[in-house]
């Protein structure tokens, strides 16, 4: 697995805890175990790469973008 895939997995992984404005940077790169450097070779911040996760999981049906109104429901 390459280390795009380890960030996407470990957002995943920590936005089913808590909400994203509650994770860190440093959190999402110590459970992908990988440096801030790699981070920003492929995404501008953590914002951009939750919404790289996003984009990939509704493309998948795995969440449904019309069913997602508000901020609950993407908690």
């Amino acid at each position: 697995m390459n280390a795009k895939k380890y960030l996407l997995q470990a957002a995943y992984e920590l936005c089913r805890l808590r909400p994203i404005e509650r994770i860190t940077l440093k959190e999402i790169c110590e459970e992908a175990e990988v440096s801030k450097q790699t981070v920003y070779r492929y995404y501008k911040d953590k914002y951009e790469l939750v919404n790289e996760l996003y984009r990939q999981l509704t493309q998948a049906s795995i969440i449904d973008a019309n069913a997602v109104t508000t901020m609950d429901d993407w908690k």
